[in-house]
């Protein structure tokens, strides 16, 4: 089970157990104010600071797990999955992003890009890239190719790690030579269906 499916269980659990006990402990405390017994002013159980708490918690919870789920219903609406991304050969000279796909299209097809990007200026702006070839969308099981050049192959000689990934949908008549960012491939009508790190 997803870890973060697994915390928002357990926090609305928690959540919902301190909130039985707070609403036994009113009745009960309702039970003796009829018996006589002098009582303070007992509030709606739902009021309580640690139930308002605990709900807050439970909600902060369950946002990340909303967006992952988002982000993966977004993919697969498009038909693409992500299977893998990383090294496809020892020597770094080739890597992959590896996707399911559950429908075909005629219009669109898949690119694969990384880079090392350092942090100088916004990431979609960042002209140091390695482009894979157009992919076209097929169901079932593929790998997406990117053979990087040699600067970038000198940077992971010289210790440079932690690549960015990013799979993106571009219209089937967009060539690779037309861009030269991410910013100016979403321009000429790319999706970013997903971005991720990985080794080299």
């Amino acid at each position: 089970m997803d870890y973060q499916l697994t915390l928002a269980i357990l926090a609305i659990c928690v959540a919902s157990y301190s909130a039985f006990l707070q609403r036994k402990q009113i009745k009960l405390m309702k039970a003796d104010s009829l018996k006589g017994a002098p009582q303070s002013p007992v509030m709606a159980w739902w009021r309580s600071p640690s139930i308002i708490a605990l709900s807050i918690i439970t909600v902060l919870a369950w946002v990340p797990w909303g967006l992952t789920t988002w982000q993966n219903w977004k993919l697969e609406k498009i038909g693409v999955g992500i299977n893998a991304w990383g090294l496809a050969s020892p020597d770094f000279k080739t890597l992959q992003i590896v996707v399911s796909g559950s429908e075909l299209r005629s219009t669109e097809k898949l690119v694969a890009i990384v880079m090392h990007y350092r942090g100088d200026g916004d990431i979609m702006d960042w002209t140091d890239i390695q482009v894979s070839l157009p992919y076209d969308f097929r169901i079932g099981t593929q790998a997406l190719y990117i053979k990087p050049d040699e600067h970038f192959l000198g940077e992971v000689q010289a210790g440079m790690r932690s690549t960015q990934y990013f799979l993106l949908m571009v219209p089937a008549q967009l060539s690779r030579n037309q861009f030269h960012s991410l910013r100016q491939a979403v321009s000429l009508g790319a999706k970013i269906l997903w971005n991720g790190a990985g080794p080299p």
